[in-house]
């Protein structure tokens, strides 16, 4: 399983480069320099070239697009839908407090009762032909009770030989929305 989800995620860490990468040059290359307003005096800044423009505003594009990923839900589980990874963020989200909490927290539970039909006969098996898939559903916060509806997306982790080894989310919350 470990193998598995280290292949995963070095597929989607190529992903993110091939997309990150030219969006930070058109972020880059679209900067401008940044000039002393009129009337400044004569020991104000002098501003920044195109060039700390350009980086300053590249970076922050850069840190933004990491945070926000940090900030969704990412979770792993085995074909018997136990989890075995789920990041501090997602952890939060749902009210739980530890990894332990979640690895004894069947994945089905973490749905409202009235999705899981949908999601365990439908989703799941979609998933596991087609080797990924997207859907809106609602977790449910262990705590309050509270619906998170998220943006829920799957993929089938597998072994070099294709065969499924596990199931990896990384699913944003969209209830605000």
């Amino acid at each position: 399983i470990q193998e598995g989800a280290m292949a995963y995620l070095r597929r989607q860490f190529k992903t993110i480069a091939v997309i990150l990468i030219p969006l930070g040059i058109v972020v880059f290359v679209t900067s401008t320099e940044v000039v002393k307003p009129l009337g400044a005096g004569p020991n104000a800044s002098s501003g920044l070239t195109f060039a700390q423009s350009g980086l300053f505003r590249t970076l922050a594009f850069i840190a933004g697009c990491i945070l926000s990923g940090l900030t969704g839900f990412i979770g792993m589980s085995d074909l018997n839908g136990i989890p075995f990874f789920v990041n501090r963020a997602g952890l939060e989200m749902v009210g739980l407090d530890s990894l332990d909490a979640a690895r004894a927290t069947p994945v089905a539970e973490f749905f409202f009762p009235e999705d899981r039909p949908r999601i365990l006969e439908e989703f799941f098996p979609s998933v596991l032909e087609k080797g990924h898939g997207e859907v809106e559903v609602r977790f449910r916060h262990f705590k309050t009770g509270a619906p998170l509806w998220m943006a829920y997306k799957v993929l089938t982790v597998t072994d070099a030989e294709g065969q499924p080894l596990a199931l990896a989310t990384v699913s944003q919350n969209v209830t605000e929305r």
